[in-house]
């Protein structure tokens, strides 16, 4: 059975942890582009792109083995989790070496294939090679991340994978003030992270959940069948991602420039970082669904659907409005003079973004329902569609960064305004009308408020130091906070953190009470 309890912990937990590594990787950008150069930063963020498309040999299996493993799981048969998990995992290994004899090819070719200045060169081969390594052992050391969302404890998993994540970024800042900074340091550091935090993983899930065998792979061919049919419609919702995550980057060395490519990714890392506060909502859903679904407590999906929504939106809405508005002044601050496109390209990759994350929880619940086919089909064609339209704007109208931009944000508001919460409510059997008022009405009109005293500022005193713009930023969210906390904070919701801050009481009075005997001991 899934706890409300065990899913406002993941929440908290991954939240707490993902606002840690936001912070950290936007302050460690600009020390990044500042010692390696912008074309530097373009040419790793081109080979992560690229080698995000390698990510794709492993197909679907992923979100395959969450699911039926969480089903077996929850349905306390772990013969049958076993052979899932070692199905998928035989898979994956499969898909791994494919992923590392393609690298080597690639890499020795990146030079000729893509825009790269000629200084950068001889280290494209070893960023491509290194990236292609890292695109292999992310595939092959996935699978203990099914552990832990089979068994509902994501927040171990998010904590694991967040903090080697810090890690990272401090390794990268003391390695780059103790080293010559590169581009190739960058990547051998990203390398060795996949693989601290793959130990990790495996260590703390063999004391966590030893019913599951961990290093074990499976011939079954029932388990095999399974979960290839489910991974074929997944497969196509993981091309659609890759492609509206990474293509923009390839796109634009293509018809623009190598440089062009970091002004572009410096601009996306906020969209990007406000996805990953967010998703800390979203990903905690499909094994909850799947394990609601299988335990027979669908009534429940209905409310999974309507909250989960709604704390998206009240994450993501106001804080895309308030970085859209302030985004001059933050590029300013932030990067230093000279990065104005910065500013421009914010807003419009940004608002898209929650378009896309106002209706991640409707994914979510359909793929953990099993709706994959739809799922694929509309994503696959959403991000083709946003393909054509980017090169149309670059090519026709020359349109540059913009066009690029302007390109996504199409794809992101035609899906999820027209298609997905129609489809998402017929599913789970809910009204459009109530879905929406439940779940939207009141984190928009909360926003307004927001809204209004932001744009009064940088109308009337726009803030020209870091302290007045925290002050501006944080006068703008507190008036949010208190305006979302009447108009979209129901009296379950209220209840709910009233027993968390009491269980949190209790908590630190028993942990006062075992100071004060040990003292008197």
């Amino acid at each position: 059975m899934v706890r409300a309890n065990r899913l406002i912990i993941n929440v908290l937990t991954d939240y707490s942890a993902r606002a840690v590594v936001v912070v950290l990787g936007i302050f460690s950008a600009p020390f990044i582009v500042h010692r390696i150069g912008l074309e530097g930063y373009g040419l790793f963020t081109l080979v992560g792109s690229v080698f995000a498309f390698a990510l794709l040999i492993q197909g679907g299996t992923g979100p395959a083995m969450i699911r039926y493993v969480t089903m077996t799981y929850t349905q306390q048969d772990y013969d049958g989790m076993n052979r899932y998990y070692g199905a998928g995992q035989l898979m994956l290994v499969i898909a791994s070496v494919v992923c590392l004899v393609l690298s080597f090819s690639v890499a020795w070719q990146f030079p000729h294939i893509f825009d790269v200045t000629e200084s950068l060169r001889p280290q494209s081969r070893w960023v491509a090679l290194l990236g292609g390594m890292t695109a292999a052992f992310s595939i092959a050391l996935w699978s203990p991340n099914v552990g832990f969302y089979a068994a509902q404890r994501y927040d171990i998993s998010s904590l694991i994978g967040n903090g080697t994540e810090v890690f990272r970024m401090m390794l990268i800042v003391i390695l780059f003030i103790l080293i010559t900074p590169s581009v190739v340091l960058l990547a051998i550091i990203g390398l060795s992270c996949v693989l601290i935090r793959a130990l990790l993983q495996y260590v703390t899930l063999r004391s966590m959940l030893p019913e599951l065998r961990l290093l074990h792979v499976d011939k079954s061919r029932e388990a095999i069948r399974d979960t290839w049919v489910f991974s074929t419609f997944t497969f196509l919702s993981a091309i659609s991602y890759v492609i509206h995550t990474s293509m923009d980057s390839i796109l634009i060395n293509k018809l623009i420039s190598l440089a062009a490519v970091a002004p572009y990714a410096l601009a996306r890392l906020w969209s990007w970082q406000l996805r990953n506060l967010t998703l800390t909502i979203v990903q905690v859903t499909t094994p909850a669904v799947t394990a609601l679904a299988a335990s027979g407590e669908h009534w429940k999906i209905e409310e999974v659907l309507v909250r989960g929504t709604k704390y998206s939106l009240m994450i993501s809405l106001p804080l895309a409005v308030l970085l859209s508005i302030f985004a001059e002044p933050i590029v300013r601050l932030w990067l230093g003079p000279g990065y104005e496109i910065v500013a421009t390209l914010m807003p419009l990759l940004l608002i898209p973004e929650v378009f896309f994350l106002w209706q991640g929880q409707s994914n979510a619940v359909l793929t953990g329902l099993g709706y994959v086919k739809f799922l694929g089909i509309l994503s696959l064609s959403g991000a083709i569609i946003s393909v054509a339209v980017g090169i149309v704007l670059v090519v026709v109208f020359n349109m540059g960064l913009i066009g690029i931009a302007l390109g996504t944000a199409t794809s992101f508001i035609l899906r999820n305004i027209f298609i997905m919460p129609v489809y998402t409510c017929r599913k789970v059997k809910i009204s459009l009308y109530k879905y929406l008022f439940r779940s939207t009405l009141h984190v928009v009109g909360a926003t307004v408020p927001c809204a209004i005293l932001s744009l009064l500022i940088m109308q009337y005193t726009p803030p020209q130091t870091f302290g007045k713009l925290i002050l501006a930023v944080a006068g703008s969210y507190l008036l949010y906070i208190i305006t979302a906390y009447f108009l979209c904070i129901d009296a379950y919701e209220k209840a709910k953190v009233r027993d968390i801050k009491n269980e949190a009481g209790h908590i630190i009075d028993r942990m006062r009470q075992r100071g004060n005997d040990s003292i008197w001991k």
